[in-house]
């Protein structure tokens, strides 16, 4: 797969990433929609829009989308994490206009039926969700009453072309995505709107099992900044292997965790480093005192980290980027780390482009990695824990 083409295009275009891979057999479209920073009400709104976008448009039957998606042999989906939510579409060659056709449809007038949205709403506190899973996102799973006006005008709000950046790729002509997408926002208003500050979350009980979760939550950081490449190794460094210091410490030696992890985790402001401790407590163990000596065992390890650490995140991080490792931090999906299929790399080159206005180049982050000294990612490594919230998820007794 090559990136043959990244066109910004101007205000009331796309931002489109077009990537040609004729080898795949199929065209994927996916919008990327970038959402506000949500709190219980717009979290709930977006989880009912992820759950009923695929009931068609005003443009396009349910029966024809899902039809369309039967001939390529990939159903259509909606994903959605707390910066974005994406939609994926797929037809075999010569399919794009029909795609366009039907995504132009659930941008601009989906149907979002109320009786759909209503069943969403009152059936999420009863759903059960991978402890993993609830980990990553805890406040996904929790109650609030809305209705289809509220969902539609969050979609309405963020569905604008300055949120929207496009990824079409596979069996493509160059520049056929920029002409199967001109229009796209014709008649629409797109003008900026007022932001508003996000509701309080949902206070959240307990995991929903006997696993607690302990973690230290990193303050969230613009994805633009220039030490960027830096604070990602430090996650590479701190959680991914089996000779990072939370696997070595927590797992094979304290044998604390059932699951550990550092994750680069999105977030409406940018990203946020997450470090993840599943555990079952024992009798009368208080979370708060075990993450507190999680903490100062690490910035321990941390401050005796040696050249050997620095090279070893490094080639963890060029295993990532350049050759499919699936264990890393890229935590950009509902269970985690970003694979290596067709459609998650055409994703995370919409995506870094929707975060940090330019598609993603592998290479060069890995470059940029390689050039960072031993003293900058311990001094990173040591801020993410230091500056980190504990917070305590109980297990169920």
């Amino acid at each position: 797969m090559s990136l043959v083409l990244a066109l910004t295009l101007a205000v009331q275009k796309p931002h489109i990433v077009e990537v040609i891979a004729p080898g795949t057999g199929r065209v994927v479209v996916q919008a990327l929609v970038k959402l506000p920073e949500m709190g219980a009400a717009d979290l709930a709104k977006a989880i009912a829009l992820k759950e009923t976008l695929l009931e068609g448009s005003r443009l396009t039957s349910r029966h024809a989308l899902w039809a369309e998606a039967t001939h390529a042999g990939s159903p259509p989906r909606v994903i959605l994490m707390p910066d974005h939510l994406r939609i994926e579409l797929a037809a075999p060659p010569g399919g794009l206009s029909r795609l366009a056709r039907v995504l132009k449809g659930l941008l601009r007038e989906p149907l979002l039926p109320p009786e759909r949205v209503a069943h969403v709403l009152e059936t999420l506190p009863f759903r059960r969700r991978p402890i993993w899973q609830v980990a990553l996102w805890p406040e996904a799973g929790m109650p609030i009453k809305l209705a289809r006006p509220e969902v539609l005008d969050l979609w309405r709000r963020a569905a604008r072309a300055d949120h929207v950046v496009l990824a079409v790729g596979g069996a493509l002509e160059p520049g056929e995505a920029e002409r199967a997408f001109e229009g796209l926002w014709d008649r629409v208003v797109t003008a900026p709107q007022a932001a508003t500050p996000p509701d309080a979350q949902v206070p959240v009980r307990d995991t929903g099992t006997v696993v607690s979760v302990l973690e230290l939550r990193g303050e969230p950081f613009s994805a633009r900044l220039a030490d960027l490449p830096v604070r990602i190794l430090a996650l590479f460094a701190l959680g991914t292997g089996k000779t990072a210091p939370m696997t070595q410490l927590l797992r094979e030696e304290q044998k604390l965790s059932y699951h550990q992890d550092a994750v680069l985790w999105p977030h409406a402001l940018g990203f946020q480093p997450r470090l993840l401790v599943l555990r079952r407590l024992e009798d009368q163990e208080d979370g708060m005192t075990t993450l507190a000596g999680i903490r100062r065992d690490l910035l321990e390890s941390v401050a005796n980290w040696r050249e050997v650490d620095r090279q070893r995140a490094v080639a963890l991080a060029e295993s990532t980027l350049t050759r499919g490792l699936l264990w890393n931090p890229l935590a950009f999906q509902p269970d985690g780390a970003i694979g290596r299929s067709f459609e998650d790399q055409l994703f995370l080159a919409a995506y870094w482009k929707l975060k940090t206005g330019e598609v993603l180049d592998e290479a060069r982050l890995v470059r940029l990695m390689r050039l960072v000294r031993l003293e900058d990612l311990k001094e990173a490594a040591e801020a993410i824990l230091a500056n980190s919230k504990p917070i305590w998820i109980r297990g169920r007794q």
